[in-house]
This record gives C-alpha cells, sequence and structure tokens, in this order.
C-alpha cells in the first residue's frame, strides 16, 4: 500500500501522512458494511490505507443513495411495491435482450447522478488522488479525476464484465469491455492483486504491463486464531489427513468455481 501511494504523481510524494484520497465505489449494489466479498475488500482497502495515514473521504454508491423509507408511510411502501410489479411484468413481456439493454442505459443514467452527486464531495474534500474500484458500465473515476485534474488510481479484476454476464447477463460483453479498456488507458494506473494477473489483463485489454501496481489481498495472519480441536475434527470428518487443503475466502461466483480450483 505504502510503495503504491509514494509515487511522483502525488505533490507530497515522501510521506503518506496527511495525505488525501477519493475512494470511488460507483456500484449501488455495494455498500460499505455490506457482508461477503466486495464489502469485505473494501473495508479492507481502507483500512489500509487509514493505517498508512491517508485521510480517505470514502464515496460508496450503495451508501449514497441508500434507499430510505418510513416504515409508518404505508402509501410510499405501496407506490414502491407497485413499480417492482410495473418492472416485474416488463421484464416477463421483453426479450432477454432488450431488457439487459434497458437495464445497462439505466446503469449509465444512475452512473451520472452519481458523478454529479460525488463531485460536490470531492470539491469540498479537495483529495490529492482518485482511487476507484471498478464498476460495470461507469466512467466516474476517468470523469471526476479529468475535471479535478487528479491522478487517478484503477483497480480492477480484469474480468468483471465476464463475471456479471455469466451471473446476471449484459446486453454486450463487448460493449462492458471496451468502458473497462477506455478507464484502464486514461488512468495513471492500473491496481491488480496479484502480480500473475499483469500479464493477463495487460494482454486483454492491450495496456502497457508499466501501468499495473500490485495490491495484494489477503488476511492479517497475526489476528488469526487457529482452533486445533476443529481442524482435526474437519479432518476426520472430511477424510483430509495427509491430504493437502487449500482455502478460500470471499463469495463463490460462477468464475470462481472448484473446477477452476483443480485445473489451477
Amino acid at each position: 500500500m505504502r510503495e503504491m501511494l509514494l509515487h511522483k504523481s502525488f505533490k507530497k510524494s515522501t510521506s503518506l501522512y496527511n495525505m488525501k484520497l477519493a475512494y470511488l465505489s460507483p456500484s449501488r449494489g455495494i455498500s460499505i458494511n455490506q457482508s461477503g466479498g466486495a464489502g469485505t475488500h473494501i473495508r479492507g482497502t481502507l483500512q489500509g490505507f487509514k493505517e498508512n495515514g491517508v485521510d480517505v473521504l470514502p464515496l460508496i454508491a450503495g451508501d449514497m443513495f441508500a434507499s430510505r423509507i418510513d416504515n409508518g408511510n404505508k402509501e410510499e411502501i405501496k407506490i414502491i411495491g407497485n413499480k417492482k410489479s410495473f418492472r416485474n411484468l416488463v421484464k416477463g413481456i421483453l426479450p432477454n435482450k432488450i431488457r439487459l439493454f434497458f437495464r445497462d442505459l439505466r446503469t449509465i443514467k444512475e452512473d451520472k447522478e452519481y458523478i454529479k452527486k460525488a463531485a460536490i464531495e470531492i470539491e469540498k474534500f479537495k483529495p490529492e488522488a482518485i482511487y476507484e474500484r471498478s464498476s460495470f458500465m461507469s466512467v466516474a473515476g476517468i470523469q471526476l479525476a479529468s475535471q479535478f485534474n487528479l491522478p487517478l488510481f484503477f483497480e480492477t479484476d480484469g474480468c468483471m464484465v465476464e463475471i456479471i454476464r455469466d451471473d446476471y447477463g449484459v446486453f454486450s460483453t463487448q460493449w462492458g469491455n471496451s468502458i473497462e479498456r477506455r478507464k484502464m488507458l486514461k488512468a495513471d494506473f492500473v491496481v491488480v492483486m496479484n502480480k500473475l494477473a499483469i500479464n493477463v489483463v495487460s494482454e486483454k485489454f492491450r495496456i502497457s504491463k508499466n501501468k499495473f501496481i500490485v495490491k495484494t489481498l489477503g488476511i492479517e495472519a497475526p489476528d488469526t486464531v487457529v482452533d486445533e480441536n476443529k481442524i482435526k475434527e474437519l479432518k476426520s470428518k472430511f477424510s483430509l489427513e495427509g491430504k493437502y487443503v487449500v482455502g478460500f475466502v470471499g463469495s463463490i461466483s460462477t468464475i470462481i468455481l472448484p473446477k477452476y480450483w483443480t485445473t489451477a
């Protein structure tokens, strides 16, 4: 984390303390306190910045646009319920490809709303750089970095579009990946989670390897409590004695299936 941020792109390149950073997560489906991989990853990244003395402004769309419904307002709840029913009706009528097209257009509209709201906060906070967790169909990072003339760190796994396509469907994989490539080209740095990803992502999107920075994932080993009795119990239950066991922490999406583990 320290090596990643101590770079000539910043005005203060000798120390991370008092450095100001805007953290963008433009997807409305992600909030800072949610369980699962995305929320855990965001919290860990923010903690890493803060532990290195960085003053971080989290701009998490899922929290910025969270629906707040008065439980006593039955009329409002009824209206929202009717909107959902109408949406489900339309989904049942439209061909899947057209439905996905309109859904992706709605995502672009929501991104514009996010950019407008985030710009207000960035103007007040006055960060020295922007760090963005890539979101599907979003151009928030490159637009805000250009608007405020700030360096952009763009975090990607290189396969987000394919994950969303396989789990939920997309109108066009090519369209989605063209937006991802545009973001990588305009970013000052592309952040990936391990060194092996550099070759894969750079070749897939035709991006110079010199742009890449690695921010590894993991857990804090000293904070991990090992229950030896539980380990013995699990080894006995699943006949694991003498076998090599690989653990996985996170949520299982379509692209992270056991079949990939066995061929790794």
